[in-house]
């Protein structure tokens, strides 16, 4: 036992070291900002292994570091972008509770032979997109009110900057065309793109977070941990029918309260819920291609061809992961009768 401690003490230490190592490499030049998503494992790891204390330290130690080396813009940006959300996620996850209908909490156990394992669920993934958003959001918060930096301002000034540039070089004709088509209209709504790119972002994040972290955990400190594959992930509970009911009920407050911008809102939560449909449509098609030997004379792919190539790919993917979420393909077709995702969890 006090060898497994010292073992675990030491790999502690190690990840600390790798930590420091990308994030130093990634403020070496702006051209390697983007290793920063690779400190993402690191601290998802310190944060479910180490003590609090440990945990804690490392984002004291790195943020002060980084303070005093590299500004305040930086250390502010490392912290809520990417080591409090992660430090979040692995404090989720190994404090994850589960409520039966008595409203009594526990956590969950799977037993597999004589072994048991810890278990990761969905949520911790789902939970983990909510903590990089907030975090970006603070993010921008801290800069505009404390450092009086106006990040949303200075990425829609680009933007502008860039279609005014674009306009500019392109063939009248194709100018026309693009203008008929509303294009530019959609890039002008600059909040929207820079909303779409902070959600896209912490979806990237959060799947970092929770498929590369856990099996390194898994292979590293030999821990039993049961984790949703990717081919089985199923938003839980009824998104499709919150979806709706939220649009209709946005849309009549709207009606009323014509001073309210509810068509933001409803364009907002379109957008993340597209985002989501579609990483479980994506895991469906995964799902296919790993079981079709299987499940072929099931499958109804002439359906679910047509749906992507008329709707396009990135809203048919997302239109077949309402579909799954609403009728759950992957159950049906399970010969087993096995149920899949997230009402596994209800």
């Amino acid at each position: 036992m006090e060898s497994i401690k010292k073992k675990n003490n030491l790999i502690n230490i190690i990840m600390l070291t790798i930590l420091i190592v990308i994030i130093s490499i990634a403020n070496m030049n702006q051209s390697l900002s983007f290793f920063m998503l690779l400190a993402i494992v690191p601290m998802v790891i310190i944060s479910i292994k180490a003590n609090m204390l440990f945990s804690i330290s490392t984002i004291v130690v790195i943020v002060s570091t980084l303070f005093a080396l590299c500004g305040s813009q930086v250390a502010v940006s490392s912290f809520f972008v990417y080591l409090l959300p992660s430090f979040l996620t692995g404090l989720f996850m190994n404090n994850e509770k589960f409520t039966d209908k008595d409203n009594r909490k526990f956590s969950v156990r799977l037993k597999k032979g004589e072994q048991l394992y810890k278990f990761a669920s969905i949520k911790v993934f789902l939970f983990s997109i909510i903590f990089f958003v907030v975090g970006v959001f603070l993010y921008h918060v801290v800069m505009k009110y404390f450092m009086n930096v106006d990040l949303f301002k200075n990425m829609q000034q680009e933007i502008t900057k860039m279609i005014t540039i674009y306009k500019e070089i392109i063939p009248q004709e194709q100018l026309k065309e693009l203008e008929k088509l509303g294009f530019f209209e959609t890039l002008s709504d600059t909040g929207l793109i820079v909303l779409s790119g902070i959600y896209f972002k912490s979806i990237i994040l959060a799947i970092l977070a929770y498929y590369v972290s856990i099996p390194l955990i898994k292979k590293i400190y030999n821990e039993k941990i049961y984790y949703v594959t990717v081919e089985n992930i199923f938003l839980p509970g009824n998104p499709v029918i919150v979806l709706f009911v939220s649009i209709v009920i946005l849309f009549i407050i709207g009606s009323i309260y014509t001073n309210i911008d509810t068509v933001t809102i409803i364009d907002n939560f379109v957008l993340i819920m597209n985002m989501l449909f579609f990483l479980q449509g994506t895991s469906l098609i995964v799902y296919i291609f790993k079981n079709w030997s299987s499940i072929k004379k099931r499958v109804n792919w002439i359906l679910f061809l047509a749906i992507v190539i008329i709707m396009g790919v990135l809203p048919g993917i997302s239109t077949l992961g309402m579909l799954d979420n609403l009728l759950n393909y992957r159950g049906r077709w399970n010969s087993n009768g096995d149920n899949y995702g997230g009402r596994n969890e209800q």
